[in-house]
């Protein structure tokens, strides 16, 4: 990255790199946002290299090293749903985590561009709020299924231990809850009403404290939302999501995790007369578990996720001719063309090995 200057151009700082206005609308391109380079390396980028990156940007914006997405309350919860997804950091209030989440929204928005896909782990409501659709309580138990049921026993008055309990009962039994709140990560008390600290939730009060606690959480992140639906509509325009319904959404984004070799099989292009060989990838590939077709994914195209629909590229398989015993030799990957070069092997159990093998510890594009 370059600034132009009076006498040219100079070499930007890293801090200046974070901190100066991003312009996503330079990746508004229709087949990639921007080309890969990796130094010293030998990769050239015709696709894969760059589907490697924006995976890898996406798996750093699910870290702990950067405080965007953070994890569910439901993620504590044993019985609850979608315990391993995502929702926006309400503690991402400050200028730069927002204009982070402006890059969030960039990314998604070139994936909506593009057709490529990002394997986002982000909550239903999370889609909901992108389309500009305020989520219901019910929705909500995807997120904090706690926090859902009290609000319904609170509101409905139907403890599961003592349903329908007079006043004088109902207070003693909600006497430790005030009109105060931590926010759903965990972090600081926030008032519901002004001296809400001091003031219990009672029997007569208990429906203004249903309605101030749910709008509270239903709208934590509106700040952060709207970050990222600003970046979004720096690539593409916010009205053309409401095309599509939150499931919808979030499946053109992230494509299929759970993808079938069916699938797959349909849109292969097979150059290679050794049908034993290629019977074998098959067989292979169908006893895989769901992690280990990701991985595969991602080493034959640079992805991790199929996305919905005829994929954009035909996956072609040939054969790769050695010297020796082919049951000794590791496939080769072309990502940038989604297409294995398979040695002829002469049993399932040496393609088993060898194709997991490569899948597991050929990650980088050079090995790959």
């Amino acid at each position: 990255q370059q600034i132009a200057t009076a006498g040219g151009r100079r070499r930007r700082s890293p801090r200046e790199a974070w901190d100066e206005p991003l312009p996503f609308m330079v990746l508004a391109n229709h087949e990639k946002a921007f080309n890969v380079e990796f130094a010293g390396e030998i990769a050239s980028d015709v696709g894969g290299p760059y589907r490697h990156v924006m995976e890898d940007i996406c798996a750093e914006l699910h870290s702990a090293a950067l405080p965007l997405l953070v994890l569910t309350p439901n993620h504590s919860q044993p019985l609850a749903l979608d315990r391993g997804k995502r929702m926006l950091s309400p503690a991402a209030s400050g200028a730069w985590a927002l204009q982070r989440l402006e890059a969030v929204g960039a990314l998604i928005g070139v994936t909506l561009r593009t057709g490529s896909t990002l394997p986002f782990e982000l909550a239903n409501v999370v889609w909901l709020a992108l389309l500009g659709e305020a989520p219901s309580l019910q929705a909500y138990a995807k997120v904090d299924k706690s926090f859902t049921e009290l609000v319904t026993q609170v509101r409905d008055n139907s403890h599961p231990s003592c349903p329908d309990m007079d006043p004088e009962a109902f207070d003693a039994v909600y006497d430790c809850i005030t009109f105060a709140m931590h926010r759903s990560d965990g972090g600081s008390t926030v008032e519901l009403k002004p001296g809400g600290a001091s003031l219990s939730l009672t029997y007569h009060n208990r429906s203004e404290w249903c309605s101030l606690a749910t709008a509270f959480r239903l709208h934590e992140c509106d700040a952060q939302t709207a970050a990222v639906r600003r970046g979004v509509a720096q690539i593409l325009p916010l009205e053309a999501l409401v095309l599509y319904t939150a499931d919808e959404l979030e499946r053109l984004v992230c494509g299929q995790r759970d993808w079938s070799v069916e699938h797959l099989r349909k849109y292969a292009e097979v150059r290679t007369a050794d049908s034993r060989s290629v019977g074998f990838l098959w067989e292979v590939l169908a006893e895989m578990v769901r992690e280990e077709r990701e991985l595969f994914l991602i080493f034959v195209w640079g992805r991790s996720r199929m996305p919905e629909g005829a994929p954009p590229q035909r996956f072609i398989v040939d054969s790769q001719h050695v010297q020796g015993d082919p049951d000794e030799h590791l496939p080769l990957a072309a990502t940038c063309f989604f297409q294995l070069h398979l040695p002829r092997y002469r049993s399932k159990e040496a393609c088993r090995a060898k194709l997991l093998y490569a899948i597991y510890n050929c990650k980088e594009m050079d090995l790959a």
